[in-house]
């Protein structure tokens, strides 16, 4: 795993719940059954 050494900050991107939403759908789907949600 390569270090990171930078963080940028940048405006809020209002397409950001979408993109993240994207994402957990992909990870949901290879993950399957092997994962927990945490529904706190």
């Amino acid at each position: 795993m390569q270090k990171m050494n930078r963080i940028d900050v940048v405006p809020y991107d209002p397409n950001w719940p979408y993109i993240f939403e994207k994402e957990a759908a992909l990870i949901r789907q290879v993950l399957g059954d092997e994962m927990k949600e945490d529904k706190a």
